[in-house]
């Protein structure tokens, strides 16, 4: 083999040869984007941090004993603010089909809420003693629910890029990780209003307008001092300057202070909210959701068997109820009444707590099919029979609530409990497709929930 000298190199002295570079792995961590300083703000970060405040305030007085279509008018105005706000600083990130459905559920639910939900059809007169499904704070409650969860799907920043079966870390993240780790954003992008901007060498426009703001308090000043010397020379003028004085005269409203005192703190966790879904990068909401689906992995050191075990003895349990039960509890579908009950006590008495039983399985089913390492055949059968069961739980529970409906009409509680019933039905039917076929399903079913929902509010 030859060996080529460059020129300038001593013949008598040995090659050393460069060494190759080492090739690049996957398991190479990438490197991660520089962060900008918390004083490096965009013009939308400051028009937002400066009208957030303003805006909270509208929310606080809200709360306080004003009139109802009041308090209606300013959480309005505090919702759409939000969206616009959000809309505002995320306007260059590329839009979800995805965020539309949100922002249009929270725009109908504004709509419910400011103006009352639309009247039943006269063919449903009959079956409803009421048309009003939710109460207003059921719908804030919804307003608020929405509007986070449409921020976080607008910026792309939901922890698998979209709705998922991690749609509760999701909601954690968007009320308490997110505005609570970027508390300080409202302070930092206020006071980076007032910084000179060292790429143009010039002042910036907050700078601007604070030294307008000094110049105009110092204008008034002067003005006042002159008006004071003009009435003491002339009574008359003087006269005027009173009246003036009285008419103009602040008086200082300690319900104001105390309002913008809670505004602030309002707008600092709402900033933070909108803020940091703006600065932070979609890597880290990943990252934090990776971090859930880890922990759930250690439980990968559990034996499938036992999973499968433990399912197997629920199921065992559930099969011993029913035998027990079965004439109680299938009588519901057959429109048969238990002796010495009342078609209320019969649908309520074990309503909720067959539904809590649905949300024990769900909670079982979850975990098992995420820490177990195969999914073996023993796995899927287990599951389905739970399942199965399950459905039938849902089942018994919405035929006694039938048969209370069909007796009585419809109220706004029979309404709801309805809805959850048909809602968890449909997550039994989501999770058999998934055990079966591996599909993704939480997605279908988090929207089939939500439109359900939607379509409650406005009837």
């Amino acid at each position: 083999m030859e060996s080529y000298q460059t020129p300038g190199n001593d013949p008598a002295l040995p090659i050393q040869e460069t060494p190759a570079a080492a090739p690049e792995t996957g398991d190479a961590p990438a490197p991660k984007p520089a962060r900008k300083s918390l004083f490096d703000t965009t013009l939308a970060e400051k028009i937002v941090a400066w009208l957030t405040i303003p805006l909270c305030y509208c929310y606080v007085t809200a709360y306080y004993e004003l009139p109802e279509v009041a308090a209606k008018i300013w959480i309005t105005v505090f919702v759409l603010g939000f969206l616009a706000f959000g809309i505002a600083l995320h306007r260059k990130e590329r839009r979800r089909i995805e965020s539309f459905l949100w922002i249009g559920i929270e725009l109908i639910l504004l709509a419910v809420y400011l103006f009352g939900p639309l009247p039943f059809p006269w063919w449903a007169e009959p079956y409803t003693a009421s048309s009003r499904v939710w109460e207003d704070w059921h719908l804030v409650l919804f307003l608020h629910l929405f509007a986070v969860y449409w921020l976080l799907s607008r910026s792309n920043r939901l922890a698998e890029g979209e709705t998922s079966h991690m749609f509760v870390w999701d909601g954690i993240t968007g009320f308490f990780v997110l505005p609570f780790k970027n508390i300080y954003l409202l302070i930092t992008t206020v006071i980076s209003t007032f910084k000179r901007n060292k790429k143009k060498d010039k002042k910036r426009v907050g700078l601007a307008i604070l030294f307008s703001l000094i110049a105009v308090s110092i204008g008034l000043v002067l003005l006042i001092t002159a008006l004071r010397l003009l009435g003491q020379a002339d009574r008359n003028f003087a006269d005027v300057l009173t009246k003036i004085d009285e008419f103009l005269r602040f008086r200082l409203d300690w319900a104001v202070v105390w309002r913008l005192f809670l505004a602030v703190h309002v707008g600092t966790y709402v900033y933070g909210m909108l803020g940091g879904s703006f600065r932070e990068e979609k890597e880290r909401f990943v990252h934090r959701g990776d971090l859930v689906k880890r922990f759930v992995e250690k439980l990968r050191a559990i034996p499938d068997g036992v999973w499968i075990g433990i399912v197997a003895v629920f199921t065992v349990f559930y099969v011993i109820f029913f035998a027990v039960q079965g004439s109680y509890l299938f009588g519901a579908f057959a429109g048969t009444l238990p002796e010495g009950f009342s078609y209320s006590t019969y649908a309520r008495e074990g309503f909720f707590e067959l539904c809590r039983v649905v949300l024990v399985n769900f909670a079982l089913l979850w975990l098992t099919f995420r820490t177990c390492r195969k999914k073996s055949t023993a796995l899927k059968i287990a599951g389905t029979v739970l399942v199965l069961e399950t459905i039938l739980f849902d089942a018994v529970a919405f035929a006694k609530l039938f048969m209370y409906i069909h007796e009585y009409a419809f109220t706004p509680l029979r309404l709801q409990s309805a809805w959850l019933v048909t809602v968890l039905g449909a997550a039994c039917i989501c999770i058999l497709i998934s055990i079966l076929t591996r599909k993704k399903t939480a997605k279908l079913w988090f929207i089939f929930s939500t439109v359900t929902l939607l379509i409650t509010a406005v009837i």
